[in-house]
């Protein structure tokens, strides 16, 4: 009929040296474009325990884990104080992790991911 189509999974065509699909894979997994199980997958290897969430900068935390701290009212309050409300030892007002420039770059690029 007029509504059908076909598709083809063309994946298997585009087979390349193993050092160009390695490296091909590793950026589909650094911009997350592939999980790395699903990287592994293509390779026919076998699935990794927390292989399954999308990674990203920040020294590497999930997606999901940065959306939660993200969700928070100031997500990069530093107030020095762990979660039973004592304060950690070393910490000091003083310190910040990151710069004022730097933390507005990352609040830019996760807008922009999460909006996708």
């Amino acid at each position: 009929g007029e509504n059908e189509s076909t598709e083809f999974d063309v994946t298997t065509l585009l087979r390349m040296d193993s050092e160009r699909r390695m490296k091909t894979l590793g950026e589909s997994v650094k911009n997350t474009l592939l999980t790395p199980n699903e990287a592994r997958k293509r390779e026919n290897l076998p699935p990794l325990a927390g292989g399954d969430a999308l990674y990203l900068q920040q020294q590497n935390y999930s997606l999901e884990a940065l959306s939660r701290r993200d969700a928070r009212e100031d997500p990069f309050a530093s107030s020095g104080k762990t979660s039973s409300g004592t304060r950690q030892e070393g910490a000091s007002d003083g310190n910040k992790a990151i710069s004022e420039t730097e933390r507005d770059a990352v609040k830019a690029m996760f807008r922009g991911i999460l909006r996708k």
